[in-house]
């Protein structure tokens, strides 16, 4: 990848540069203008293009491609400057997370969620990158690491469950059953792929994805993963946008293990007012869109496929021990909604008992 960005350094000049996990990107310049760049393999970059052509046609607002680079084994697409964002502004992640009041926030959050659209297309339609990727990928590598949990039971109030029954019903739900409703979506909706004006980034899994996987990668990214997890564990990406620390401290989750049980005696988040206005709205709009639809919803496939992504974002050797069995209690609390009649509103309801307090509630 170094050479594909000395390659880039012959044209441009390089202002910034972050290594991703799968990716580098940054701001460059030439001619006085700036760019943003992102470089990758091939595979991905030609997905990305992909992605963006079908994002193009369905009008979804996305910056202009100035430049492709072609060398060697990586590939480097230049895209238009968007200089709304700079530092701790111009994300959905600063704005979920900046001293903007309340009736500001739901402005933003209207014109992005009106902007975020989905198409509902035939369920005979091949999988596009963001299930192979987020799910078939990780079967093994990244779910099948959690086992050694399977002699462990985790007690939450009154009600007590072998984690190996919810790992092992999960898995073989995932691996045995190909999801139904496939809608036209960006794949991996976050608060660091959407800029405020609204404008959305990185399309390589733009294309034809499972309704429930997108709501379960949208859902977890606005409730704990964008407000604990990824900032903890994917720091890199933060370096710029990094006003949701203040948010870390804000989980509150006391446990004790006695013999192969683990009590969670408390478990409270803190959030603020427009991450909890931003991910009850979310809620409603994926419900509505059902309704609209007339889709029934399939319970298990939203239930399994939100446990599965929650245990497979981040690498299981990254995590500390607290957290694993934090996402565990998670993983756990949304596992008993498999029997609500609807889970968006067992989601509500259960959420609603984890959020301790609602801070800077300023209409």
């Amino acid at each position: 990848m170094f050479m594909s960005v000395n390659s880039l350094a012959k044209n441009y000049d390089i202002i910034s540069l972050y290594i991703q996990q799968n990716s580098s990107n940054g701001v460059c310049l030439k001619d006085n203008q700036k760019y943003f760049f992102k470089i990758s393999s091939y595979n991905s970059i030609d997905n990305e293009i992909k992605g963006y052509e079908l994002a193009s046609k369905y009008k979804i607002p996305i910056p202009y491609i100035h430049e492709i680079i072609c060398n060697n084994s990586y590939k480097t697409i230049i895209y238009e400057y968007d200089d709304s964002i700079k530092y701790n502004s111009g994300l959905l992640n600063d704005s979920l997370n900046d001293n903007s009041n309340l009736n500001e926030f739901i402005k933003l959050w209207d014109n992005i969620i009106n902007s975020y659209v989905f198409k509902l297309i035939s369920n005979k339609t091949s999988l596009g990158v963001a299930y192979h990727r987020f799910i078939l990928e990780r079967i093994n590598n990244r779910f099948g690491v959690w086992k050694e949990w399977d002699n462990q039971r985790l007690e939450l109030g009154n009600r007590v469950i072998d984690i190996k029954e919810m790992l092992q019903n999960t898995y073989n739900y995932i691996l045995d059953n190909k999801p139904q409703d496939i809608v036209i979506s960006h794949g991996d909706p976050g608060d660091m792929n959407i800029g405020i004006k609204p404008v959305f980034f990185d399309f390589e899994t733009f294309g034809h994805n499972p309704i429930s996987l997108e709501f379960a990668t949208f859902f977890w990214n606005i409730f704990l993963g964008g407000m604990y997890f990824f900032p903890k564990y994917h720091c890199n990406k933060y370096i710029l946008h990094n006003q949701c620390y203040q948010y870390l401290s804000g989980i509150d989750m006391h446990y004790n293990i006695q013999q192969n049980t683990i009590k969670i005696k408390k478990f409270s988040v803190e959030m603020n007012n427009k991450r909890y206005y931003a991910l009850f709205n979310l809620i409603e709009k994926f419900n509505n869109f059902y309704k609209v639809n007339g889709i029934s919803i399939d319970t298990s496939e939203l239930i399994f496929m939100l446990i599965f992504r929650i245990l497979t974002i981040i690498e299981y050797d990254l995590i500390n021990y607290k957290d694993k069995i934090m996402l565990l209690a998670c993983s756990y609390i949304f596992y008993e909604g498999i029997f609500s009649n609807n889970i968006f509103e067992y989601l509500c309801i259960n959420i609603k008992k984890i959020i301790s307090n609602i801070k800077n509630f300023i209409i």
